[in-house]
């Protein structure tokens, strides 16, 4: 899966800035198809993608998932429920990308606080970070 950002070649790419939030960026469930976000050698985009910590093993091998990518790709830690963490993670860029959602994989013991508390909250304090960056990014992308 490839996306455009602006339609057209990788070249119509050059200098757009993107930040991607999505659960698990590091983790076990960013799979194949949350790596086609990252960017590529011939993308010229830089891409900005949140963590939970930036601390994590698995942060720190997020380079290695895009080689040639390193100098576009940055990471910024992020937490759903913090809405003191979005607007950093939203400052300057074009396109937000809001594909960050729990997505357990047995059933959760309490599922207003395991689901639909970060589904809400989380999407809501991007989308308020959003409304007060300035400049504003040009788009805002939301899935599950």
């Amino acid at each position: 899966m490839r996306l455009s950002l602006a339609g057209g070649s990788h070249a119509s790419h050059a200098g757009l800035r993107v930040c991607l939030a999505w659960e698990g960026t590091a983790g076990q469930k960013c799979g194949p198809h949350e790596h086609a976000f990252l960017p590529c050698a011939f993308c010229r985009c830089s891409v900005r993608g949140t963590v939970r910590s930036l601390d994590s093993a698995k942060t720190r091998e997020m380079p290695e998932l895009a080689p040639g990518s390193a100098p576009r790709l940055s990471l910024v830690q992020a937490d759903l429920l913090d809405a003191a963490s979005w607007p950093a993670a939203v400052a300057g860029v074009d396109f937000v990308m809001h594909v960050a959602s729990p997505f357990p994989l047995a059933d959760p013991k309490d599922p207003e606080t395991q689901l639909y508390r970060p589904a809400v909250e989380g999407t809501l304090n991007v989308l308020r970070a959003v409304a007060a960056a300035n400049p504003r990014p040009r788009r805002v992308v939301l899935t599950r």
